[in-house]
């Protein structure tokens, strides 16, 4: 785990119950494997820093003293506790680290098989350093530590958009922030279950996502970030790159802004009823968590990059929904997040959830907006493509509030929801669905960190990929990714005498 262990003592000086806290992550955190083992259990313990003669001394306190063999000097400690940087340069160059002729590099293939990595390091950043062979080379593997410290500089996770190429950057204990992550095109941090996020950190992180550039087009959003982690935020302090028109209804192309009066929320309302909308505009804030709606600043190119730019969300969050009614909300994290570890979290153990009651009906429901020339509603159009626990269907222009043209959409959800992608959730008791043990009663729609995953955006068409669902152009897709799901099931195409077309699955 590369840091010593400290034994704990009170303001007196006297031992504490539980004794053992390690040096260099801090003993407060919610995922700490030895916080509650006893000193006393330790049979000894060499840090191997304090010597009589030829012989280390035990630091437990039992005296038993280790003996050095065939050792003719003693020199400085060169043990990687932790793993720091000295110089500028690439993860995997020996000489970004300290002590490198003597030691293997972080995240280095373990020495027992050779093709295992080593996921429990802890490392310390203090220069400017990027995960690839080069600055823009992508690392052919992931990387995973236990504990990262930037004091200061840039970490430069890379990645290419065009390329769909990213690397996943998982941290399972501790992350403390006081330079920048800069995560490039599908790069992904990832923080599993109760992995902290040093309140006290002074950085920040970086994360590009591209919705459609037409200023008529709505796009569903979530922020990964927040000025102070976790913190209620506003659209304008997340955007790094695009500035907020406060009047008028269409954005501009020089410089790149977004016209703000397309800034909605729906936060836990009356199913289904567009009067309920809140006008949230660019200054309103809004909890980790909500989504809301935007449209492009109408730029020529298809799409528009927007940076996130921000503290890291992270941990577990809930959001009220009273039943019957309905929540815009969003992936709240800098990495995607599992659709079905999700629903699962939110229907009752007998409908085959973990919660202990169905708090919202389990599908989840993506806006694609198909025309790209108005902004009048009625002329609209566009629908909600749905995902459930079966699989993903298209979305279908049916609401009789806009251009019901029953055209269907060409983006089908999969069960990964891709950073930054905002969706809407249901607390309402329909009688068209079924399967269903019990009754929908609403609660709290539970996110968790243990809900993240590392997944690049990509179509699969075996239900294994992610997909920022927005209008216009579809995303990178792949014919097999290794991944197929077993399930029998029958998709349907529904075509009504009047031309009405409709996608429906079953299985």
């Amino acid at each position: 785990m590369n840091q010593e262990l400290i034994e704990i003592v009170d303001v007196s000086g006297t031992p504490t119950p539980f004794l053992i806290k390690g040096d260099v992550i801090p003993v407060g955190i919610t995922k700490n494997e030895i916080n509650s083992m006893p000193w006393t259990d330790l049979a000894a313990y060499y840090p191997m820093s304090v010597y009589t003669y030829t012989n280390t001394d035990d630091m437990s306190g039992n005296n038993i003293q280790g003996a050095l063999r065939n050792l003719n000097t003693v020199d400085f400690q060169t043990a990687p506790l932790p793993y720091q940087t000295q110089a500028a340069g690439s993860w995997d160059a020996t000489g970004t680290w300290l002590n490198n002729a003597v030691q293997d590099l972080p995240n280095s293939l373990s020495i027992v098989d050779g093709t295992t990595p080593i996921d429990w390091n802890i490392v310390e950043i203090n220069h400017n350093t990027y995960l690839g062979a080069t600055p823009t080379l992508v690392r052919s593997r992931d990387c995973a530590v236990q504990g990262l410290i930037l004091d200061s500089g840039d970490l430069q996770v890379n990645g290419d958009t065009a390329a769909n190429e990213g690397i996943g950057l998982t941290v399972t204990h501790y992350l403390k922030l006081d330079g920048t992550i800069d995560l490039e095109g599908e790069s992904q941090l990832v923080q599993t279950d109760r992995s902290d996020f040093d309140a006290t950190s002074t950085g920040t992180l970086e994360r590009d996502q591209q919705g459609v550039a037409s200023s008529y087009i709505y796009n569903y959003w979530s922020s990964p970030v927040s000025p102070t982690s976790n913190a209620d935020y506003t659209v304008s302090s997340v955007f790094n790159n695009v500035g907020f028109l406060t009047s008028g209804y269409n954005g501009t192309a020089s410089p790149v802004q977004n016209a703000d009066y397309w800034i909605w929320s729906y936060a836990n309302l009356p199913n289904n009823d567009y009067a309920q909308w809140q006008h949230t505009r660019s200054t309103t804030a809004i909890p980790v968590g909500q989504g809301f709606t935007m449209k492009g600043p109408g730029v020529a190119t298809p799409e528009q990059n927007y940076e996130f730019l921000g503290q890291p969300n992270n941990g577990d969050f809930s959001l009220p929904i009273t039943v019957d009614n309905d929540f815009l909300i969003g992936n709240p994290y800098p990495s995607a997040l599992d659709a079905n570890a999700f629903i699962l979290d939110n229907l009752s153990t007998t409908d085959g959830g973990t919660n202990t009651q169905n708090i919202i009906t389990g599908a989840l429901y993506f806006w694609d907006h198909f025309s790209d020339s108005t902004h009048t509603l009625g002329e609209y159009q566009g629908g909600y493509a749905v995902y459930t626990l079966l699989g993903g269907t298209l979305a279908i222009s049916s609401d009789a509030r806009i251009n019901a043209t029953y055209v269907s959409g060409t983006k089908r959800p999969e069960r990964y929801i891709p950073v930054g992608q905002g969706f809407f959730v249901s607390a309402v008791n329909d009688p068209t669905i079924t399967g269903l043990s019990q009754p929908i009663v609403g609660g709290n729609i539970l996110i968790k960190n243990s809900q993240r995953v590392f997944q690049k955006e990509i179509v699969t068409g075996s239900n294994s990929g992610s997909i920022f669902v927005k209008g216009k152009k579809n995303n990178k897709s792949v014919t097999n990714n290794g991944i197929v799901d077993t399930r029998q099931k029958i998709r349907l195409v529904f075509d009504s005498p009047n031309g009405y077309h409709r996608e429906l699955l079953t299985g």
